[in-house]
């Protein structure tokens, strides 16, 4: 049965499994300069899926002093009513009113680049404290004491972002904030745009010659993508997954991704699927303190695809479309994790004296919430594959992302997808071929014979 197809202004969306919606199926969406794979379930973050092969070189802090180790907030700014003052190491927002309360900090950006706000809520009276990026984006409800977060692509050369006391804060309330951040990142493809922050320099290469998808590598104590702490990533004792492609260029110990707190005693909201030299090279998954799930398969060279995952209970992997014999109980709670641990991709996050950042390349990494069934691994497996061969091509033609029209051959099982830059032909979630005329409002297609309009 065909894969469902959506054509918008944003892309192509491929709904696999003719499932009626991506809640109960698998989603993919492809752009002309990325493509997410399928993401499944309930899905939390879908990353490592550009097809731009330039290095990503991290930032560096954007906010002097987000520490407030100074005491000074003379770059600060807020309403006439309001008060900010850092007298002992955190900013203290007070409500002059009953309006609401605004300190704000305007940062540098580059337009087109991805960034990350972070801040730490310490303390507050009560209200809807928040936080927001001045005309892009707001988390709008109540934010409880705790790490928080917001990513936004940048639309100017400057940014505005804000803490703020809600006005329904009595007068005279006040919060209290504290280590706030704002980075350059790698984006998050999934519905929820939580990106990834870049500390140092990642590389980026071809995952094969001529290929479209770029592989992430470089990993090293100083050089890894990081995202604050999530509270969607705090699975409880239900199922959850984390996938992606691999690969190794050596047998040494390596870390995929982590999330956990430090001190490395400090195990709750923690898990971790990292390769180990055992036996040549297997692949180990841990939730929380429950025992290691190590596989029997050896982590292939070359591409590998893997899914690790936690269904009814018990943790599975599964390499290249096999789920592995190995298996182990487990039924550890992710629920509200303690000291908000942030999740790491290609090291350790739990402050160990080495990170352990792995040695080969990563992409299309996915985390989310639900276990996929074997029939959907199998199939992830299988269309994935072939974007990781040589000369791949992996997005839409041309610039544009708008798609003007859509129709899939049944005989020969191919989608044809219009935009202002031709005709995009697709072979699962590949492209195999293209036009170069634009394509206006509609196309047929039957055993090879195209029409457009």
């Amino acid at each position: 049965m065909a894969d469902k197809t959506f054509g918008s202004s944003a892309g192509l969306t491929i709904l696999a499994e003719d499932q009626a919606t991506p809640a109960n199926g698998m989603v993919a969406h492809v752009t002309s300069s990325w493509n997410s794979g399928y993401q499944n379930g309930d899905i939390k973050g879908a990353f490592l899926s550009d097809t731009d092969d330039t290095d990503l070189v991290g930032s560096g802090e954007l906010v002097t002093n987000g520490d407030f180790s100074s005491t000074d907030v003379s770059a600060w700014t807020g309403d006439a009513a309001s008060t900010i003052s850092a007298p002992s190491g955190e900013l203290v927002l007070e409500n002059g009113d009953s309006t609401a309360a605004y300190a704000g900090y305007t940062v540098s950006t580059v337009v087109g680049k991805t960034y990350t706000y972070k801040v730490d809520l310490v303390s507050k009276t009560g209200g809807n404290a928040r936080i927001l990026i001045v005309g892009e984006k707001d988390t709008g409800a109540t934010l409880g004491v705790g790490t928080h977060s917001l990513t936004w692509v940048a639309t100017s050369t400057t940014h505005t972002v804000v803490v703020s006391n809600g006005n329904n804060i009595t007068l005279g309330g006040s919060s209290n904030w504290d280590n706030i951040s704002v980075k350059l990142a790698d984006e998050d493809r999934s519905v929820n745009s939580n990106g990834l922050v870049i500390e140092g320099t990642i590389t980026r290469t071809p995952v094969a010659t001529g290929a479209d998808l770029v592989a992430y590598s470089g990993f090293s104590d100083s050089n890894y993508l990081e995202q604050p702490y999530n509270s969607d990533l705090d699975f409880g004792t239900g199922d959850f997954c984390v996938m992606g492609w691999l690969e190794r260029d050596t047998d040494t110990y390596g870390t995929i991704i982590w999330r956990g707190n430090s001190p490395v005693s400090a195990w709750q909201g923690r898990f971790y699927l990292t390769i180990t030299p055992i036996s040549g090279c297997k692949m180990q998954f841990r939730v929380e303190q429950q025992a290691t799930l190590t596989t029997d398969q050896t982590v292939p060279e070359g591409p590998c695809f893997f899914v690790a995952y936690r269904k009814d209970g018990v943790l599975y992997i599964s390499l290249n479309g096999v789920i592995d014999p190995n298996t182990q109980a487990n039924t550890e709670d992710l629920g509200a994790a303690a000291g908000t641990p942030p999740m790491r991709i290609g090291a350790r996050s739990d402050g160990a004296q080495s990170l352990n950042p792995i040695s080969g390349g990563l992409a299309l990494l996915r985390i989310g919430a639900g276990a996929p069934t074997a029939e959907q691994i199998r199939k992830i497996y299988n269309d994935e594959k072939f974007l990781f061969q040589e000369n791949a091509q992996a997005t839409l033609y041309g610039t544009s992302d708008a798609v003007t029209a859509l129709a899939h051959d049944p005989v020969t099982d191919l989608l044809h997808v219009g935009t202002s830059a031709g005709r995009s032909v697709f072979q699962g979630l590949r492209r195999v071929d293209n036009t170069t005329d634009a394509v206006g409002t509609a196309i047929s297609a039957s055993n090879n014979l195209v029409v457009e309009e």
